[in-house]
């Protein structure tokens, strides 16, 4: 069943199958609990006002200081660019995907600003559109630039209700 698996918003329907449909179901609303359209009735204009009105689309978006993280993953995209055009197609696609800024390697001056730029394209790219749940990968034994890269995206996406800073090094036991 499509509806347990994930949560339809709305139903929108061509001429032949809105007419047989109606027939069965005169008030989808009352029987589905999500309004059924068709281009007929409520012309596409209709139709794109709810869906424009519907909640975000919630996205997982995991910026990754060092390509380690990411290879530890599978059926994960990894974004190796983060220009604005890219990142909606990315949100498009993915309900998750990383994003490898390799600031690991930079000076923490160069580290803020690669990470100020991710965040402002990765807002712009999200717009209205998608709720984005950001994690941010870093180095396990805490080497790198966790404040540096940690808080343009805080700014950015005004991350006020705190930042859980989560170590693990499995294998030190």
């Amino acid at each position: 069943d499509v509806q347990s698996r994930e949560k339809i918003d709305v139903v929108v329907l061509a001429q032949l199958s809105m007419s047989v449909f109606g027939f069965s179901y005169p008030d989808p609303v009352a029987e589905f609990g999500v309004p059924v359209l068709n281009s007929g009735d409520t012309g596409f204009e209709r139709a794109a006002k709810v869906l424009a009105s519907l909640p975000p689309k919630k996205r997982t978006v995991i910026v990754d200081d060092d390509p380690t993280g990411c290879q530890t993953v599978r059926d994960v995209p990894v974004m190796m660019s983060w220009n604005v055009h890219e990142l909606r197609q990315a949100l498009e696609d993915n309900k998750s995907f990383f994003i490898l800024t390799n600031t690991r390697a930079m000076s923490a001056q160069e580290a803020a600003a690669v990470s100020a730029e991710v965040a402002a394209n990765l807002k712009e790219a999200a717009g209205d559109r998608y709720d984005i749940r950001l994690i941010s990968r870093s180095d396990s034994t805490l080497r790198g630039h966790l404040v540096e890269e940690v808080t343009p995206f805080a700014g950015t996406f005004g991350l006020d209700d705190g930042i859980v800073l989560c170590p693990a090094f499995f294998e030190a036991g």
